[in-house]
């Protein structure tokens, strides 16, 4: 239990640091299978990134 919860933090926290707006997660169990899904309003795709490629992080400005 503790991976799906893992996984589906990271999921929403991805959804939420990396969109523009609101975010929602589902969670579907059946038949033995667990399905996790996420989404976001912002109709901007992700862009896709090469492995070990670190993360863009927006820049701030300081106040």
């Amino acid at each position: 239990m503790r991976s799906v919860a893992l996984l589906a933090t990271e999921l929403v926290t991805n959804a939420v640091q990396h969109t523009k707006g609101s975010a929602a997660l589902r969670l579907r169990a059946e038949n033995g299978t667990l399905r996790i899904g996420v989404w976001d309003a912002d109709p901007t795709p992700p862009h896709p990134t090469r492995p070990g490629t670190p993360p863009r992080r927006p820049k701030r400005a300081a106040a």
